[in-house]
């Protein structure tokens, strides 16, 4: 979500300036939700591989979309925004991944190989 704020400047500022206000202080269910959310054995791999095409993405997409437009972004923009972070989060898993060597490579191997 970062690189793609900083990506767009207007949007960057537009967020910022939307945050300040009280509307940024109070959060959506959908976002409350994604605390709650247990994702399966299968799901998880599936996060981890494609995370764009996850029922986690699903659910983070209708979070963010919803607090973007809470904070004054017009739907389809917030839509847009939703789907371009999902599709980029793998890139960044990934890189995590590699970035965490050995510290996780059991878990890494249990996940691809499930």
């Amino acid at each position: 979500f970062k690189e793609v704020c900083q990506q767009n400047p207007s949007l960057q500022r537009g967020l910022t300036k939307a945050s300040q206000g009280a509307k940024a202080k109070s959060i959506t269910p959908e976002v409350k939700a994604l605390g709650e959310f247990e994702l399966s054995d299968k799901e998880a791999r599936l996060a981890t591989l494609y995370f764009h095409q996850s029922e986690i993405a699903t659910v983070f997409n209708q979070a963010l979309t919803l607090r973007l437009i809470q904070l004054g972004a017009p739907p389809e923009t917030a839509n847009k925004i939703a789907d371009r972070v999902a599709q980029n989060t793998n890139r960044h898993m990934r890189q995590a991944i590699a970035d965490a060597g050995d510290s996780v490579k059991r878990i890494t191997e249990l996940i691809l190989v499930g």
